[in-house]
């Protein structure tokens, strides 16, 4: 995997909107408890997020993460399956996606993706919150 993304921080608020305390998400654990992490993001932030992927093993860690969550990719297929990207997309339906040459644009230099925000996340600072 290569890294062609510059990380500029580990969250970017937009606006009013964003996520609030992503700090006290790492690490949260759901009803049975497993790990909810992926799904706290979701239920905290408005908008598109973006989850940075800075190595191999951070980005099978991120896939193993949000397998275990019940996400899938929008065809069904479990995270693990497939080969992880440097960038990731966590959806409100579940699903995770591959973010393309724009969103990695859209990474690097926007705040925005059409009228939401859009919340980036660098994974590593995550996983170390968690521990």
């Amino acid at each position: 995997m290569t890294d062609g993304v510059q990380n500029k921080s580990f969250i970017t608020l937009i606006g009013n909107d964003g996520c609030d305390f992503f700090s006290s998400l790492c690490g949260q654990t759901d009803e049975k408890g497993g790990s909810s992490m992926l799904k706290s993001l979701l239920n905290s932030c408005k908008g598109r997020i973006y989850v940075y992927l800075a190595t191999k093993d951070i980005a099978e860690q991120f896939m193993q993460d949000a397998e275990s969550e019940g996400f899938t990719f929008g065809d069904g297929v479990k995270p693990t399956e497939r080969e992880p990207s440097d960038i990731m997309a966590i959806n409100r339906d579940m699903t995770i996606n591959y973010v393309g040459f724009v969103g990695h644009l859209a990474y690097q230099n926007a705040n925005k993706i059409g009228d939401e925000p859009l919340v980036k996340i660098d994974y590593r600072d995550c996983l170390k919150s968690s521990k």
